[in-house]
This record gives structure tokens, sequence and C-alpha cells, in this order.
């Protein structure tokens, strides 16, 4: 439907005809947009960076150094924090980065990371990271560290 608007904005601009419809159709377009930003939950207000953050964080965080120093994939611990990651990151990133936006570099770091670990579990499952991935994530975490200190 939106698509539709665009291109008759378009079409109508380009062309310089009936121009007078053009606010209308521009206002209607920027409803529909926000119609789908709420639908896709990427509208809304972000939580606050205060000691919740930074204790949620901070968990979040000693999870996925757990995860990368057990290179076993039959490892139960490996196994356990497998499981325990994919909720702990959609939890996170649904409070402090809805939609990739975030408020401060530390949660911008973070969901990067997120976002490396969800897919790594999406493509290959338990199997751990190859070793120049982990080394650039523990990298990215003492990064984060000092940033949260």
């Amino acid at each position: 439907m939106w698509f539709v608007h665009i291109v008759y904005m378009m079409t109508v601009h380009r062309n310089n005809k009936d121009s007078s419809r053009l606010p209308h159709v521009t206002r209607t377009l920027i409803l529909i947009l926000q119609a789908r930003e709420v639908q896709l939950g990427v509208a809304g207000e972000l939580a606050p960076i205060d000691a919740s953050y930074l204790k949620q964080t901070s968990e979040l965080i000693d999870m996925m150094e757990g995860y990368l120093q057990s290179q076993d994939p039959y490892d139960a611990e490996h196994i356990r924090l497998f499981k325990a990651l994919k909720p702990a990151i959609l939890a996170w990133s649904a409070k402090y980065a809805k939609g990739g936006q975030t408020r401060n570099p530390s949660a911008g770091k973070t969901y990067i990371l997120c976002d490396t670990f969800l897919g790594q579990f999406n493509a290959n499952g338990v199997s751990p990271f190859g070793r120049g991935t982990a080394g650039k994530i523990a990298r990215d975490i003492e990064d984060i560290r000092a940033v949260l200190a």
C-alpha cells in the first residue's frame, strides 16, 4: 500500500501534475510508515541507562564470555550457555536496543555482539566460534567492560 503512494508521489513530483494533492499523499504516507514502525516494534521508548542496565549488560557479557571459553560443543556447560544465551540476548535487545537503536556506545557494541551471537546460533547451532572471530569478540568484550566500568 505505501509503495503505491511512494510511486504516486514520485510521478506527481516528476510531472508537476496535480501537485495540489501532494501534501495529502505525503501526510498519508507518513501515517502509514508510522503505523508500520509500531507494528514492527521499532517505535517506542528505550529503557533508561541506569544500574539495571549495567547489571543486565554485565550478566549478558559474562554469559557470552563463558560461551567463548567453552570450545567443546558436547560440554554440558557449553550447551547450557547456548540455551540460556538466545533468550537473554533477545530480552536485552528488546529492552535496550529496539530496532538497533541504542543510547550509548556500550549498548551499540553490545547490540553488535548480540547480533553476532544470534547469527552464529542460527547458522551453526552449538558449534563454537572460529578462532579469529572468537578473538575479535573477546577484544570487543574487553572494550565493553572498559566502557561500563
